[in-house]
């Protein structure tokens, strides 16, 4: 899921408009979402149980965001 959220050009809109990213990328997104999770690749989110939880806090605040556009 990361992964194809990542690759999602309005998740890279969202992350412009809450000021987290300057760049509509996937690298951009990728490299940002990893920094916030503390992680070093989106592979560990199924190890890392605290990433994960917080990784579906991130989703579920896009998911409210893209509700409202």
């Amino acid at each position: 899921m990361a992964a194809i959220l990542c690759r999602d050009p309005l998740f890279h809109k969202f992350l412009i408009e809450k000021g987290q990213t300057f760049d509509e990328s996937e690298e951009e997104a990728t490299e940002w979402l990893r920094t916030e999770l503390g992680i070093s690749s989106r592979s560990e989110l199924k190890e890392n149980r605290d990433a994960l939880r917080y990784f579906t806090t991130i989703q579920q605040e896009f998911l409210a965001w893209k509700q409202s556009v």
